[in-house]
């Protein structure tokens, strides 16, 4: 289990905004964008790298960088927030069958020991496969993709009563104008994240220098993943997958 720590909701800004929220049926907010991967799929055919795994670890990351995403409602108490120190996510991967099953990854490891890794748990997943999130299932991100659809909006299932794990989803990406682009669509429980977390334009990224992982991840994926600095939002993912897209990056590093 991951660590976390409780909220003290008496000073928790958004107290009112998270009572008012959670008395909603359906408390989601969520967007839809295209994505410029341009640069991203022209650096992954020249070193050879998994699009999926690659693409998986980046949004992970950089997801992982936004306290607010981090954040979940308790099952034991409705009115009590807790703030996890680091989410792992757990993603569908298709079987012979043409059903799925879930796989769970952590990202917090340098890309070259991520990589290894991560086929080998895809592997024992599809070896035993489940469609059971597991006992941690709050300290995680959800991730599918549609790989054979380009879509222009995703609807999604929702549990009943709501949870406050956040869904991001992707699909097939395509070539239009010259430019690789893919949809790419995030969903958060409103109750605890508002626009300014998920609506990116307008701020700044800069790649985080003396990073524990800047030497092992690929030079374009350094690009791709940031961290915030103390006076900065970022969520990369965020930023890069709804902003300016990611061929933009360059001029800001």
């Amino acid at each position: 289990m991951r660590n976390y720590r409780n909220i003290d909701m008496e000073k928790y800004p958004r107290i009112d905004h998270f009572r008012y929220f959670s008395g909603f049926a359906i408390p989601y907010g969520g967007v839809t964008a295209d994505v410029d991967i341009t640069e991203f799929m022209k650096t992954l055919r020249e070193r050879e790298l998994p699009f999926f795994l690659s693409f998986f670890y980046c949004v992970i990351r950089a997801a992982n960088d936004v306290p607010e995403l981090r954040q979940r409602i308790t099952w034991e108490n409705r009115d009590k927030i807790v703030e996890y120190e680091y989410c792992d996510a757990g993603y569908t991967v298709a079987l012979a069958d043409s059903t799925y099953c879930y796989c769970i990854l952590g990202c917090d490891k340098p890309f070259d020991e991520f990589l290894p890794y991560a086929q080998e748990e895809q592997r024992k997943a599809v070896e035993n496969p489940s469609i059971e999130d597991g006992d941690y299932r709050d300290e995680m991100f959800f991730i599918s993709s549609v790989p054979w659809i380009s879509y222009n909006d995703v609807f999604q299932p929702l549990p009943h009563p709501a949870d406050s794990t956040p869904r991001i989803v992707w699909g097939k990406y395509r070539e239009e104008n010259g430019k690789y682009v893919i949809p790419v669509t995030i969903l958060c429980n409103h109750a605890l994240v508002d626009g300014i977390h998920i609506a990116l334009s307008g701020y700044k990224v800069k790649k985080t220098e003396g990073s524990e992982h800047s030497a092992s991840l690929p030079s374009f994926l350094m690009r791709f993943y940031c961290l915030k600095t103390q006076s900065e939002v970022l969520l990369y993912s965020l930023h890069g997958l709804f902003g300016d897209g990611i061929g933009s990056f360059a001029s800001v590093l």
